[in-house]
């Protein structure tokens, strides 16, 4: 895998573990974090917690789906990542852009409550 392909899954992971990281067990949570904030490998996480590889491999993985199919069922992290996109445009400098990103906030946050 390229570094900048490393970087994107990181931090998509942190995305979605700070919006949906309590949905997970403690366990889940407790290696989610070790592996992705903490970066340790996943030998120092089986050593540390007193389970094997595999089953920290395993713990990851899932924890990996769930956050997935939280995004994919619920999409806050889409949505506020929207929202972001949209106020960033309303700072620019041109009026056209700020009349069309006020009018694309205005939807996201109409559709979105």
């Amino acid at each position: 895998m390229r570094d900048d392909a490393i970087l994107e899954k990181r931090e998509r992971a942190m995305e979605l573990y700070e919006e949906y990281g309590p949905l997970l067990t403690s366990s889940q949570q407790r290696i989610f974090e070790s592996y992705y904030r903490d970066d340790l490998s996943l030998s120092e996480i089986a050593e540390n917690l007193a389970i094997s590889r595999s089953a920290a491999s395993e713990s990851l993985r899932i924890s990996w789906e769930k956050l997935e199919d939280f995004e994919t069922k619920l999409g806050e992290v889409r949505y506020k990542k929207a929202i972001r996109e949209q106020v960033e445009a309303l700072s620019s400098s041109k009026e056209e852009e700020q009349k069309a990103a006020f009018i694309a906030l205005k939807e996201l946050i109409r559709h979105g409550i």
